[in-house]
């Protein structure tokens, strides 16, 4: 019985850190793809400029969205 009460801390624990690495990826994800949505926006700015001078133009998630909405 001691024995199986052990192993269920064990599992406990492991449990644990795994749900922490989950959030701290998730926080990683976030992250990278604002960067992404932020350099891709800035690029497609500038392409557009380059083929209609004097003109602009970005890219803006649907509204009540955030970048990361419908991203899998």
């Amino acid at each position: 019985y001691c024995d199986l009460i052990r192993k269920k801390r064990i599992v406990e624990a492991d449990k644990a850190k795994i749900q922490d690495v989950i959030l701290q990826l998730d926080e990683k994800k976030k992250q990278v793809l604002q960067q992404a949505w932020e350099k891709v926006n800035k690029d497609f700015g500038s392409i557009f400029n380059t083929l209609l001078p004097g003109t602009g133009a970005k890219l803006q998630p649907v509204e009540g969205q955030s970048v990361l909405d419908g991203l899998e």
